[in-house]
């Protein structure tokens, strides 16, 4: 079974998060940094590192 959100392709992600700091950025609920992180590899402009 294909999980809907995987299949999410986005040119940009406007994404908020909870903090950031020299070692990334952070969210506080893990399912929400699961469709964050999902949403950054599915944009096309994710200019993002993980």
């Amino acid at each position: 079974m294909v999980n809907k959100r995987e299949q999410i392709h986005v040119d940009k992600a406007f994404i908020g998060v909870n903090g950031v700091s020299e070692q990334g950025i952070s969210v506080n609920n893990a399912a929400e940094a699961g469709v964050k992180r999902r949403m950054v590899r599915g944009s096309l402009a994710g200019s993002l590192k993980e």
